[in-house]
């Protein structure tokens, strides 16, 4: 998979540590991770929970770009 770089530019804009992000969206520091990384695919569920923190994030630049 390859690696989610809005996600990263996100939480970088954000001022963000994983730690943070990860404890603020509900999922385990490693699983955010493997996320951003790459190692596993967003699902549904990460999104909507992502969504409810940031109501005004772009989703779909996020997390459907082709970038």
């Amino acid at each position: 998979m390859k690696k989610n770089i809005e996600l990263k530019k996100f939480r970088i804009s954000k001022e963000l540590n994983f730690e943070k992000i990860s404890s603020m969206i509900g999922v385990s520091e490693s699983f955010y991770r493997k996320i951003e990384s790459g190692e596993r695919g967003t699902s549904y569920n990460f999104i909507s929970k992502f969504r409810e923190v940031f109501p005004k994030a772009n989703i779909d630049e996020i997390f459907f770009s082709r970038s």
